[in-house]
């Protein structure tokens, strides 16, 4: 018999891929909420569960911290699932025609500060070289464009909220 997974979302969801990465060949049960993955285990010994403790963009998964104690429930193992995110957008497609947003922002600021922070490193170890002082500017240069793209990217993103809020008032 394979191993019996419930885990909260839908599939394709960060924690559906996680249970395919850790049991291959589970029959999973998708669940509505946190609180109806605790019950099901809780209520039937054959069901694992899997479920984020954590999000490294979002910080800790709020539910998890009170369901844990509330359902008295072991944590048996941890699972490192590597999350790639990929911006996606319709050719020639404008602000005004979006029809649906979906709240990532907290993704893209936390990708722009990261950004700056790779920038700001970047240039240190430019200048920290023994290249010449033109190719230092060069490089320099370089990074800075790329710095302005991801502070652009930052600014269409409120802008898309800005937006999306003032359709729903």
């Amino acid at each position: 018999m394979s191993d019996q997974i419930g885990l909260q979302g839908e599939q394709g969801c960060f924690s559906h891929l996680a249970s395919l990465e850790i049991f291959p060949n589970a029959e999973i049960k998708f669940c509505s909420t946190f609180e109806e993955t605790f019950q099901l285990a809780k209520e039937n010994s054959r069901y694992k569960i899997v479920i984020p403790i954590e999000n490294s963009l979002a910080g800790r998964v709020a539910d998890i911290h009170y369901l844990i104690p509330k359902y008295k429930l072991q944590v048996h193992a941890e699972h490192f699932h590597k999350v790639n995110h990929n911006l996606l957008g319709i050719k020639g497609s404008k602000i005004k025609d979006i029809k649906t947003v979906r709240n990532n922002a907290h993704k893209v600021t936390f990708y722009e500060k990261e950004s700056d922070k790779q920038f700001s490193a970047l240039a240190r170890k430019i200048f920290a070289t023994t290249l010449p002082l033109d190719q230092k500017i060069q490089l320099q240069y370089f990074v800075e464009r790329i710095d302005r793209i991801c502070d652009q990217a930052e600014d269409i993103a409120d802008e898309i909220q800005i937006y999306a809020i003032k359709r729903n008032i």
